[in-house]
């Protein structure tokens, strides 16, 4: 089990490159734990005591608009880390994090958390980065959200999903049209519509609820027109 936690760890982003003692060291605090699909880790208001390192499944971070909709701000892959509002003492005063597949999570104390960057300076940079990548993601988002319509909101996010996914072309997890719809705050119907239409305009190929894009230019075009 030590063996197999610290090849995780060694696969995350802010542990790449360190040495495997090293690794073994900040492994000794970290706890790694399984939870089901369906359940909330953290909700609103929650006191944040704990920094998590998704290993594998899937989590959604979203919010509760005022008129009651679900609105998804990331989808997490494996290695992502989540809840750092933790290394700052806060509570989650909108955000909720949801198991969507079953999923195997690392979890470090808000104590640990803290003294593991002031010991590893390389980890607080790598930390410090990988935010400032998420807060641009999430500028975009809200961006997209106000100023796009349904199909150009759909049109970004299976570009986004495809890069997550492999960086390539296919979108390798199974979303329902209901998943989607709560990705770019809409309804089923019109993502469902507008999956239609990629379809027919041969942008997008679907078997069941697996997708690929096979014309991502037009689909680039599409958004930026």
């Amino acid at each position: 089990m030590l063996t197999d936690k610290i090849g995780y760890l060694k696969q995350t982003d802010i542990f790449a490159g360190m040495s495997e003692a090293k690794i073994d060291e900040i492994s000794a605090f970290i706890q790694m734990t399984n939870y089901s699909k369906g359940r909330t880790i953290f909700q609103p208001g929650d006191e944040m005591e704990k920094l998590f390192i998704l290993k594998k499944g899937r989590v959604r971070i979203y919010r509760i608009s005022p008129d009651g909709r679900e609105l998804t701000l990331a989808e997490l892959v494996p290695g992502t880390i989540f809840g750092e509002m933790a290394l700052f003492g806060q509570t989650m005063y909108e955000n909720f994090a949801q198991v969507v597949e079953d999923s195997l999570i690392c979890t470090i104390s808000r104590q640990e958390a803290v003294m593991m960057l002031k010991n590893n300076p390389q980890i607080a940079l790598r930390l410090a980065e990988i935010l400032g990548r998420r807060l641009i993601i999430a500028e975009n988002h809200l961006e997209n959200l106000g100023l796009k319509d349904v199909p150009r909101r759909l049109a970004s996010i299976l570009l986004e999903l495809a890069q997550q996914s492999n960086g390539g072309l296919k979108i390798d997890k199974k979303y329902t049209h209901e998943e989607l719809a709560k990705m770019i705050g809409t309804s089923r119907e019109s993502v469902t519509l507008s999956l239609g239409r990629f379809r027919r305009q041969g942008w997008l190929a679907i078997e069941g609820h697996m997708m690929s894009i096979t014309n991502a230019d037009k689909l680039r075009d599409f958004i930026s027109f």
